[in-house]
């Protein structure tokens, strides 16, 4: 099933939202299958407003044997020190 929606900014432009439903075909759990679609938004979110500095970094946690993801939105001067700080959460 595929779900869309149009949005109003505070322009008035409209933008029209396409979300695709979950596959479970796709042997994803639904914390992976969320982690990839804010992943994938995101993306076309600062290609289509030419935003090149930002960067998306994820992280998977693995707690008692369910994953659970975090994201990191952060200007790419400070990648490495969210990476460090990324790897200091995966030890835990």
């Amino acid at each position: 099933m595929d779900i869309s929606f149009d949005i109003h900014n505070d322009k008035g432009d409209q933008i029209r939202v396409a979300l695709s439903y979950y596959d479970t075909e796709m042997e994803l759990t639904p914390q992976e299958y969320r982690s990839r679609l804010f992943s994938r938004m995101f993306d076309m979110y600062v290609k289509a407003n030419g935003i090149s500095d930002i960067i998306n970094y994820s992280i998977k946690i693995e707690d008692n044997n369910t994953p659970r993801f975090a994201h990191f939105i952060t200007p790419e001067k400070y990648l490495p020190a969210v990476k460090l700080l990324g790897n200091i959460i995966m030890e835990k």
